[in-house]
This record gives C-alpha cells, structure tokens and sequence, in this order.
C-alpha cells in the first residue's frame, strides 16, 4: 500500500501494521490522488524496487493473480505498459486504466528522472502516465502510438511495448504465442 503522510491518529496503526507486515509504503507527501502522488510512488520505486515490473493497482480492485502471473511471463522486460486501455481519442487510446496496471521497471525509471514528467504530475493520474509514458519516449505520431498500443509490426526501438486487455475472463486474454512473433523481436 502506498500512501501519503498519515494524520495523527491514523500514524500509530500504520506504523504498527507496516511494522507486522511490511506492506505499507508512507511517501513524504500529503496524501492525494491527483496531486503528484503517483509520480512520487514512481519515484520512489525507482530509487528503492529492483523488481522488473511495477504494479499500480487500486485499493478496491481485485487482481486475479494467476491470470496476472501468466501475463507477467508474456511481457518483455522492457518498455512495457500493460492493462486495460481507456481514453479513445483521434482513434486511438491513450492510456492504462487505474484499476491496475503495470510498467516495466526500465519505464518507470525514466519516468522518474524525467524533467518534464516531474513538472506535469497534477491532473487525472492515470491519464498523466500514459501521457508520461508517450513523451519520455518521444513519440510524437499517431501511428507510433497506435503501434504501440497494438503492437503490431510498426514497432520501433525506443517504443514501448504494450499489451492491451479487453477482457479479465481467461478466454478473453491474448497470449505472447497468439501474437505475431515480430511483435516480441
């Protein structure tokens, strides 16, 4: 769990829940959900994660984690962006849902370290990622970011790779080995 600076009555049972479980990340903010607190998560997993990829996933969701597991071992290790896509605009989506969803550590490191991100953190948040993700990047063009919200043949090194879901039902998952191989060259 990742949160902002406890009030004073919470302080106490967080400290002793992080304490019993070691589940609870404090960041020195104020908490929020609009105001920079996802790029001080990213921040922060940059600085103290080793882990190849990041999830973001928020606290109401359910994540079915075999299914979760499966898709993790599809994705490559770098420049990925992976959920269910929202913001269709100019025929294209535009970024990862916030029920959850996960990038390579590789993205958010450069999400991190970048200037420009760190001056734009207001604003919805998980509309701010994918706008982060498409900028660090320098992609600049629609068909670049179709490509890289398909995956299909157009991509280009640089370019993250993204696997969008439609559908949290086993049948509706797409496989590493149903895409064309290209794709995971």
């Amino acid at each position: 769990f990742i949160l902002g600076l406890p009030t004073d009555e919470n302080k106490d049972k967080l400290e002793k829940e992080s304490k019993m479980y070691g589940d609870i990340v404090i960041l020195n903010i104020t908490e929020n959900m609009n105001d920079g607190k996802t790029f001080e998560y990213f921040s922060w997993f940059a600085k103290h994660r080793k882990d190849n990829y990041m999830l973001k996933m928020d606290d109401d969701t359910f994540l079915h984690l075999i299914h979760y597991y499966r898709d993790l071992q599809d994705l490559p290790r770098e420049r990925a962006y992976y959920g269910n896509a929202l913001g269709y605009k100019d025929g294209t989506y535009t970024y990862m849902g916030g029920a959850g969803y996960t990038l390579s550590r590789d993205l958010v490191i450069d999400i991190a370290r970048s200037e420009w991100a760190s001056s734009n953190v207001y604003d919805d948040e998980d509309w701010r990622v994918g706008e982060w993700t498409i900028l660090v990047h320098h992609i600049k063009d629609v068909k670049q970011l179709n490509a890289m919200i398909d995956m299909y043949s157009e991509y280009e090194k640089g370019l993250p790779m993204v696997r969008v879901i439609r559908n949290s039902t086993a049948e509706g998952l797409i496989t590493k080995k149903e895409l064309p191989t290209r794709c995971w060259t």
